[in-house]
């Protein structure tokens, strides 16, 4: 962590003192140490004394004054000469962990106190923060922002091109709504899944997967729908509601499926570095085109199961179950004009007798 304070005078004694008692104030809970020009080993946390004859209180009282340690923790050149210092904390966690971010959030909230009391020295100072685990927040700030952003972006662009082309927005609506079920069910299910396989060594998600499975899934499971809807209405025109829906679907759902199967194929292709050795070991010749699974990337694998799964739930659920039935279900609440017929009337002919018969076929 970084301070920055103008006027500071953190090489001057005062300077000093007041990062004394700063360095005692970040001792929160998950801080075991807090070293800075004062104490630059952190060793001596609020409670503990310093004293004469302790190796660790000669060590502090020799190392603090030492021009090295002025150098690290206070800046001595340029602009900024006397008003920057520097403090580090050690954590009681590992730095990628999530307990290593709540205590990043407490110093945070701690400092926030110590500037909002009235006579406090630090009220025009700048924290600034760094290190892993403030690098690893602020990745995770800036990527659920995007991603955030990202969504709405998508969601409003897809049901404008939508209205554009169906002209009917409870429908257009319903789509938007299948594509996010999807979506959902598939992040849920690719982190139980991961979960379930690695156990207590999985640590979540990498966090490129949600946002590019958002976009793909969209834009797939978008596709097809599009194609049953524009489908559907062809054949309502010709065959009326309910007989033109049954035959969109019937004739729509060997190449939908088809194409969802042979996706959903593609996409498990990026998971053969994890079941790729198996197959070798059954299989010697194909190893050198599955390879051995050392240089497996986690997030390609888990971006490659979830596209799978999410394409073969859109579509065998969302274009076969979902989206047919709602449309049934409009169908009965919106009064439709009379459908024409389902086949064309046969002609009624009189009935030919035995004689008639005999006399044209002689003729």
């Amino acid at each position: 962590m970084v301070v920055f304070q103008p006027q500071g005078g953190f090489d001057t004694r005062p300077g000093r003192e007041r990062i004394a008692e700063l360095t005692r104030e970040l001792y929160v809970e998950g801080v075991s140490a807090v070293r800075s020009v004062s104490d630059p080993l952190g060793k001596f946390p609020p409670g503990r004394r310093f004293g004469l004859f302790g190796k660790d209180s000669w060590t502090k009282l020799i190392a603090s004054p030492h021009t090295q340690t002025q150098k690290y923790y206070v800046a001595t050149e340029g602009d900024y000469a006397g008003d920057v210092t520097r403090l580090d904390l050690i954590l009681r966690y590992d730095p990628f962990s999530a307990e290593a971010e709540e205590v990043l959030t407490r110093v945070e909230h701690k400092l926030q106190t110590v500037q909002d009391e009235a006579d406090s020295a630090w009220r025009n100072s700048t924290f600034v923060y760094s290190g892993m685990s403030a690098d690893l927040r602020d990745l995770k700030r800036v990527t659920q922002s995007d991603n955030r952003r990202i969504q709405i972006l998508v969601v409003l662009a897809v049901w404008a091109v939508l209205l554009v082309m169906l002209r009917r927005p409870a429908v257009c609506l319903y789509m938007i709504a299948t594509v996010l079920f999807s979506y959902y069910v598939t992040l849920g299910v690719t982190v139980w899944f991961f979960s379930w396989v690695y156990g207590p060594e999985f640590l979540g998600l990498d966090w490129k997967v949600p946002i590019f499975l958002f976009v793909i899934l969209v834009a797939v499971g978008q596709d097809y729908n599009i194609y049953l809807v524009t489908r559907v209405y062809e054949e309502q025109a010709k065959w009326g509601p309910l007989m033109g829906l049954r035959r969109a679907v019937v004739r729509t759902g060997g190449i939908i499926t088809s194409c969802g199967v042979i996706m959903a194929g593609t996409f498990i292709s990026m998971t053969a570095g994890t079941w790729g050795p198996m197959v070798s070991a059954w299989f010697p010749a194909a190893g050198a085109l599955l390879g051995t699974g050392a240089n497996a990337l986690a997030a390609i694998v888990q971006l490659g199961f979830s596209l799978s799964f999410g394409i073969l739930l859109d579509t065998f659920i969302v274009r076969t179950v979902l989206l047919p039935a709602f449309l049934a279900l409009l169908h009965r609440r919106i009064k439709s004009p009379v459908p024409p017929p389902a086949f064309p009337p046969t002609p009624h002919h009189k009935p030919i007798d035995a004689g008639t018969a005999r006399r044209t076929s002689t003729v």
